[in-house]
């Protein structure tokens, strides 16, 4: 409930702000951006940090806007709870769909970016002998500080909560280092 607040909480941040998006208009500006880091994952039942992926389109439609599509690989985990046939692996994997709000701070080449948004993602269990997968549809969201190279590139940290509503799997935490070619 807490993280929904959150992710609730952030999307009321950047509404304001995209109403008057037209006014603060830039140069229209898409990017690819790719990135990878760790993951842990929220539960009891699943162990470990993972190294985790990320791919990822979007386009910047403001100055401080943008909107984003990305493939995420969560990692795999073992699962300390034994299934028929010993315990379980777990791979999780999402698609998101993203708004973000950058400010940069002053003349540096250093900004602030939070994202907030929906991923639709899966969670896939086996063994030797039994395998099943889960799906759903949850919130995110992210903060990070990042450092433009040029105006061609750019790299970004970012701390990222993947809301996970699963009886099996739980919330998915990611620490990522980002790059992004525009």
């Amino acid at each position: 409930m807490r993280n929904k607040i959150l992710a609730t909480a952030l999307a009321s941040l950047l509404a304001p702000g995209l109403a008057t998006a037209a006014e603060q208009y830039a140069d229209d500006l898409l990017y690819l951006r790719v990135g990878a880091g760790a993951s842990k994952v929220d539960s009891s039942s699943d162990t470990g940090t993972e190294t985790a992926y990320s791919l990822g389109t979007g386009w910047r439609f403001a100055k401080h806007y943008s909107i984003d599509l990305n493939y995420d690989h969560l990692g795999n985990w073992d699962q300390s709870v034994t299934g028929v046939g010993g315990p379980l692996d777990a791979e999780s994997r999402t698609f998101s769909l993203g708004l973000g709000g950058t400010i940069d701070f002053g003349q540096s080449g250093f900004f602030g970016q939070a994202r907030v948004g929906v991923h639709r993602w899966k969670s896939e269990y086996e063994n030797v002998e039994a395998a099943f997968e889960e799906k759903g549809t949850d919130p995110f969201y992210s903060i990070g500080i990042g450092y433009d190279i040029g105006k061609t590139f750019g790299v970004i940290l970012s701390y990222e909560r993947f809301i996970v509503d699963s009886d099996t799997l739980g919330d998915v935490d990611r620490l990522m280092l980002g790059f992004e070619v525009r």
